[in-house]
């Protein structure tokens, strides 16, 4: 691939579209009252660590690696407003199933009581059925 040359407007103009696109999305995501993503959140931190990131490459005549790291804080920015717009549409549309990206899970050991005890209630249901049938049998 051969080497583009950056001019400083070109750079500028790219951190300025980020840093729009950024403050609209931590806008939105203040405002949100249904639910606050952690994985939204660190989409906005980490956008706004390799925005900071790409000024100061600016300010160093680094044009190309400032480029790099606002096409970097753009993939952060993109996929944060990806998902606080599909939790929005299921906000809306009354789901409770939010796209957490992170570790939410229920231990495995009180899935386990929970199915343990479905299956005993059934043991005894079903022995109390046996125990009827076996009376009226005979």
């Amino acid at each position: 691939m051969a080497k583009q040359s950056f001019s400083k407007n070109l750079v500028k103009n790219r951190l300025a579209t980020v840093e729009l696109a950024l403050s609209k999305l931590s806008a939105d995501y203040e405002e949100t009252t249904y639910r606050k993503s952690a994985v939204v959140a660190d989409c906005i931190r980490n956008a706004r660590e390799e925005l900071d990131a790409a000024f100061e490459k600016l300010f160093e005549d680094e044009y190309q690696r400032a480029f790099e790291l606002a096409g970097i804080a753009w993939l952060h920015t993109d996929f944060g407003r990806q998902i606080i717009d599909a939790e929005a549409i299921e906000h809306l549309l009354g789901e409770s199933d939010y796209l957490e990206l992170g570790d939410i899970s229920v231990p495995w050991q009180d899935r386990a009581k929970q199915h343990f005890a479905f299956l005993e209630q059934e043991l005894q249901r079903v022995r109390a059925e046996i125990t009827a049938n076996r009376g009226t049998s005979t």
